[in-house]
């Protein structure tokens, strides 16, 4: 028996690469479904190793993988972070201020 309209939403899934590649996959999964479910449909565990080990989201915020999708929802696959995000802060401070530092004339001159 096929499914009606009202038994199908449209969900996306997206992921970006270490290279800024992207993956979007958009399409449609039963009404109920899970995240689990639209990143099976996406087909994305074809193309990432580990998947199952990534933090997911929608929209943004952290989501398990049997959280129920509504209409228009965007499962993201998150990257596990390259360095600390303090730590870049730091690093860029420090840089900015050599940069500055350089700019200025000696005292005395």
């Amino acid at each position: 028996m096929p499914q009606s309209a009202e038994e199908v939403i449209e969900v996306s899934v997206a992921w970006v690469d270490a290279e800024g590649g992207q993956f979007i996959w958009q399409g449609p999964v039963p009404a109920g479904a899970t995240v689990a479910v639209a990143l099976a449909e996406s087909a994305l565990g074809n193309r990432i190793a580990g998947l199952g080990r990534l933090d997911v989201g929608i929209h943004g915020r952290l989501v398990s993988r049997d959280q129920r999708l509504e209409a228009g929802d965007r499962v993201e696959v998150y990257r596990p972070l390259q360095v600390d995000p303090k730590h870049a802060r730091r690093q860029r401070a420090v840089a900015r201020g050599r940069q500055a530092g350089a700019k200025q004339p000696a005292r005395g001159e």
